[in-house]
């Protein structure tokens, strides 16, 4: 952290002279860990991808349902092929919106499973395909909770857990807001072959409610709307496994929730508090991290990882909102100037904070969250996310260490012109426009082994950039290095898959879903230390 301290400095002089600064350097890769461009393809609304060992190609959940991308065989460019042929789930009858994630079998046994939406919210349930990876079709459908958003499938093949998030939104002018939920499903053991594809067309389904889980007291963020019917609001994200456990990811409620594989039930559901962050507060004030506040992780994805045999969880915490508290059907976000304007803050939250629009009053946080003595005042605002990435120990979920502001330090020191911009497509633009707003927004994140390090990839949705975390130290992760898609026109990274030993020189790739510029991008993983003066 005192290497970010020190830069300090530099970032506030950036902040006085204005976003015109160009800046005509750059700062090299601290541990000789970079990204490499191969290639891009076209895809419009690419957001997931996943890796099929046994085709070798990579499926991509986007605009189409599902595409498949093939790799070149010494490279790894990328080039679009044909969809999955989604015939078996119009002649179901199940009315799906969008595909919103897809998952290879580890094990290479040519299946792969992808999460659909119904368009009918809070009416149907969601469904889990099971895709034939060799015939690129669909084998059947089963059916889970409502809005699944990400299924994980065991390292050993043996069972998936499906995230069902609940999401609300309007059916025929109707507000609905089903529960959400956990799936579980058991996949067939050593079958091979025919026999395999045949089984997974009669999965049956393990549904697991997670109310039951839900601690005493305020722990958990639960909209004041829904704690008398906490389950409506309970929103299961992402998934991540380890050992004989599951855990996942409930975004909206600044939570994790603990799924115990063996006795099919979930075990706990732990909040995951607030950590004091310095972020830049204001898209008015040019680049100024300066701003000390109360951020909630309200994690996204989530990886998990093993160092000298210990577990630990690694949380992209990009802190999404339900809207404009004002307006939005079960809005939860308003602006500190706002807070203050209707009386809803305390003396003890105006205490050393800068209301101004030019100080922290432009920020966006939680209009219900941090009233401590009970009286209905907000006595410690809260923003959404921490524009960082956590590491929490597996065993415990005590938070062990996180990035800090090394992110925004990191961009400001590089790009400043494209700092916390925004982004039309693969056009960026406004600089700053997003400082309100959760910054640069951590949004996935998947993690592996090189060597004697274990590093992270976390894909930054503002503007458009993929992170480098030394994660070996888990108390103290390093961002060591950023690579800037935006500048390539590659915008808005969503989801990763890192690809080993690709081709006759054995590259490591890492593949990557662009969603809002409509791209899937290949990088090479490259362990070379920077040529003297080399300027990124």
């Amino acid at each position: 952290m005192a290497a970010i301290l020190e830069r300090g400095g530099l970032v506030r002089l950036l902040g006085i002279v204005g976003l015109g600064v160009c800046c005509a350097w750059g700062v090299p890769s601290q541990a000789g860990v970079s990204l490499r461009l191969v290639g891009s393809a076209d895809l419009a609304g690419a957001e997931v991808v996943t890796h099929d060992p046994a085709t070798g190609h990579v499926f991509v959940a986007c605009d189409a349902g599902i595409a498949v991308v093939e790799l070149d065989d010494t490279t790894g460019s990328p080039t679009v092929l044909e969809a999955v042929r989604m015939t078996r789930v119009f002649r179901a009858g199940f009315p799906f919106r969008e595909v919103s994630h897809v998952e290879a079998d580890p094990l290479g046994r040519g299946f792969l499973l992808a999460t659909m939406i119904s368009d009918r919210i809070g009416e149907h349930v969601g469904a889990v395909a099971v895709v034939d990876t060799h015939g690129r079709e669909v084998l059947g459908i089963v059916r889970v909770g409502h809005h699944p958003d990400a299924v994980k499938i065991t390292p050993d093949g043996s069972m998936a857990i499906v995230a069902n998030e609940g999401e609300p939104g309007f059916w025929r002018g109707e507000f609905r807001d089903p529960p959400g939920s956990i799936t579980l499903l058991e996949l067939p053991g050593a079958v091979e072959g025919e026999g395999l594809l045949e089984k997974l067309t009669t999965i049956r389904p393990v549904h697991l409610s997670l109310v039951e889980a839900l601690p005493e007291g305020d722990e958990v963020r639960i909209h004041p709307d829904r704690r008398s019917r906490p389950e409506l609001d309970l929103e299961p994200e992402y998934v991540a496994v380890l050992g004989d456990r599951a855990y996942v990811t409930l975004q909206e409620n600044n939570a994790i929730a603990v799924v115990d594989l063996k006795e099919r039930r979930v075990e706990r559901i732990v909040g995951l508090g607030s950590i004091r962050q310095r972020i830049d507060a204001s898209d008015r004030d040019g680049i100024n991290i300066s701003t000390v506040i109360d951020c909630m992780p309200m994690p996204d994805q989530i990886a998990a990882f093993t160092i000298a045999g210990r577990g630990y969880l690694i949380t992209a915490n990009e802190g999404d909102t339900r809207g404009d508290y004002a307006d939005a059907e079960m809005g939860d976000a308003i602006r500190i100037r706002a807070l203050h304007e209707r009386g809803m803050l305390s003396e003890q939250a105006l205490e050393g904070l800068d209301v101004s629009n030019r100080g922290a009053g432009r920020l966006q946080v939680c209009a219900f969250t941090g009233d401590e003595t009970g009286d209905g005042l907000i006595d410690r605002v809260h923003a959404f996310g921490t524009r960082s990435v956590s590491i929490w120990d597996a065993a415990t979920l005590e938070r062990v260490g996180d990035t800090g502001s090394a992110f925004e330090e990191m961009i400001a020191e590089r790009w400043p012109e494209l700092f916390n911009a925004n982004w039309e497509g693969a056009r960026v633009h406004s600089p700053d426009s997003r400082s309100d707003n959760r910054g640069p927004e951590p949004e996935g994140v998947v993690v592996d082994r090189f060597g004697e390090r274990t590093l992270a990839f976390v894909s930054l949705e503002r503007p458009g950039a993929i992170a480098i975390v030394d994660v070996s130290e888990p108390a103290s992760p390093r961002v060591v290095d950023i690579e800037m898609s935006a500048r390539d026109g590659y915008t808005a990274p969503e989801g990763m898959a890192i690809v080993r030993g690709w081709g006759p020189d054995e590259r490591d790739l890492l593949v990557v879903g662009f969603e809002q510029s409509g791209s899937v991008v290949v990088y090479e993983i490259t362990m070379q230390e920077p040529a003297a003066g080399e300027i990124r």
